[in-house]
């Protein structure tokens, strides 16, 4: 653990070591080699500067420590760039340059995906169950009822194959999970007449032993209320 903490410092200091140089090479970037090129060179030099920092705080979020040592070494071939003074070279040789820098952004876009990877992989290892069971005690029957993640794709009706969740009856069986970020669950529900209902469910505070809700509706409100 000492050896990734270390490492993990290390690109923390060169996450500041760039934004400073990214600063020294605006300024003597002046005379000699052409506006345009200087201004694409510095451009280029943002682009890698921000790559570079989006990895570094993305690593520092997972515990893998796979790619400490390459993101070490990419850290040092900015460390390398940043020998490099503009007012010194000609357009070719700062097309040069800007081939480098490109290439090591590529790489860093890689493990960028790599990391965000290796992020969901962790996430997802720690994802708690929680059973729920409905019921229905509304006057309505439901032809439509799934439950999917916030954020995430539909998952499949669970009434597809069956005739309705009708008043008074109880759907037990179903599963949800919490995250760690407590990401909350939708539950949707479909009406005989079309209407759709939508209810958040905050996972937070749900036991691990599971959760009995009961589904009622408010005519007022037009409203399927849980609770």
């Amino acid at each position: 653990m000492k050896l990734i903490f270390s490492i993990k410092k290390n690109l923390c200091s060169l996450l500041l070591s760039c934004v400073m140089t990214a600063f020294a090479l605006l300024l003597t970037a002046c005379g000699g080699p052409s506006a345009e090129k200087i201004a694409q060179a510095q451009d280029t030099y943002s682009n890698l500067v921000s790559i570079h920092n989006r990895v570094v705080s993305a690593h520092r979020q997972i515990e893998d420590d796979s790619l400490d040592e390459k993101l070490v070494a990419l850290g040092e071939k900015i460390t390398q760039v940043n020998t490099y003074n503009l007012n010194d070279m000609n357009d070719e040789e700062i097309d040069m340059l800007i081939d480098t820098m490109d290439s090591i952004i590529d790489t860093y876009e890689k493990y960028l995906t790599a990391i965000n990877d290796i992020r969901d992989t962790e996430n997802a290892a720690i994802l708690t169950p929680i059973n729920i069971s409905l019921i229905n005690d509304t006057n309505l029957t439901f032809v439509g009822l799934s439950l999917h993640q916030k954020g995430s794709i539909q998952n499949a009706d669970l009434l597809e194959t069956l005739s309705g969740f009708m008043p008074a009856q109880r759907m037990a069986g179903l599963v949800i999970y919490r995250d760690v970020q407590n990401t909350p669950w939708v539950l949707e529900l479909v009406s005989e007449d079309g209407s759709l209902y939508e209810l958040n469910l905050s996972v937070k505070d749900y036991s691990e032993d599971g959760r009995v809700f009961t589904l009622t509706y408010d005519s007022e409100k037009d409203a399927i209320l849980i609770g």
